[in-house]
């Protein structure tokens, strides 16, 4: 008998955490009231709920919000939710971020805001210690803030599809725990400046951005870096500074795909370089010389790399 109580015990134990309310595609036009007071999770994606002003009782142990698409125009005030960890907005109409309404869940550690109207995004205190993912996709932004506050434990920030021309140097000096940054899709012109203190950068999307090439001495600086996605930003060549970065023993990934890539003696270095670890995904096709032009690198030879070109001592 004793064998047996211990095993109930077992098993009811992990389930005794508190409720997980979903209310998913329910045509819902209000939030809900009588929420249970031990709410965990929350979920009331997919209906047309205009604002959140308000939420009935206290409850202090909601960890995940989610409200992806349905019809907000502004940022949900929580203030009987601040242990809230997770909140998932996105697919909505929201235009701005009261600070005050960010400020003060404290313990958030994921902002999901993908797919609103944001045209700013606000810098403040309050979860500074704990925010680690910042996920602005398609919105309207043309600048990112400092973030002088957020900057301080902030690991991953999403920003493709906006309207982003330049990233300052006072935001990327505030971010040195960076470790994915993805900012396809916008209006960059030049590669961002990337402070040497900022080591701990693992992912990189510069997709679909008109900056060219890297200069020399980009990559040297980023150590830790294992995937780097170059997708249409009119690319033609690298600088073989690549292969001094000290890590190419790591699993390396390389994106060049949709560039117009000089394929000559220049390049073989990367040919070189992907033998000694970078792996480079499939598709990339080459523009020049004329007798290369639009061969696959991958049906590239070491004789085809012979063709006219600048040498480069290896």
């Amino acid at each position: 008998m004793a064998h047996t109580r211990l095993f109930v015990c077992l098993v009811v134990l992990p389930y005794a955490s508190g409720t997980n309310y979903s209310q998913v595609n329910q045509n819902l036009v209000t939030m809900p009231v009588n929420i249970p007071a031990d709410t965990v999770t929350i979920d009331l994606s997919d209906n047309q709920i205009s604002s959140v002003n308000y939420i009935n009782g206290v409850l202090s142990s909601l960890t995940d919000f989610t409200m992806n698409r349905n019809r907000l125009t502004e940022f949900p005030y929580l203030p009987n939710c601040t242990t809230v960890r997770v909140l998932n907005l996105e697919s909505n109409f929201i235009t701005y971020i009261h600070p005050e309404r960010l400020d003060i869940l404290t313990q958030l550690s994921l902002l999901n805001m993908n797919y609103n109207l944001l045209t700013t995004f606000p810098d403040v205190a309050g979860p500074s210690s704990t925010l680690v993912q910042i996920s602005l996709n398609a919105n309207y932004i043309d600048m990112i803030p400092p973030l002088e506050k957020l900057g301080k434990r902030v690991r991953k920030i999403y920003i493709a599809g906006n309207n982003i021309s330049h990233l300052s140097r006072e935001f990327l000096d505030q971010v040195q725990h960076l470790t994915n940054f993805g900012i396809g899709n916008n209006q960059l012109t030049s590669f961002p400046y990337m402070d040497p203190s900022l080591t701990a950068i693992g992912s990189l999307g510069l997709n679909h951005n008109n900056i060219g090439g890297p200069p020399i001495g980009w990559f040297p600086k980023l150590i830790r870096l294992g995937r780097l996605q170059m997708v249409n930003i009119g690319l033609q060549s690298i600088p073989m500074d690549i292969c001094l970065r000290g890590n190419l023993d790591m699993d390396f990934e390389l994106s060049l795909n949709e560039n117009p890539l000089v394929c000559d003696q220049g390049m073989r270095w990367l040919r070189l370089a992907e033998e000694a670890g970078i792996r480079l995904i499939p598709g990339a096709v080459c523009a020049e010389p004329d007798v290369m032009a639009g061969r696959t690198w991958e049906s590239v030879t070491w004789e085809d790399l012979s063709h006219s070109g600048m040498y480069i001592v290896l």
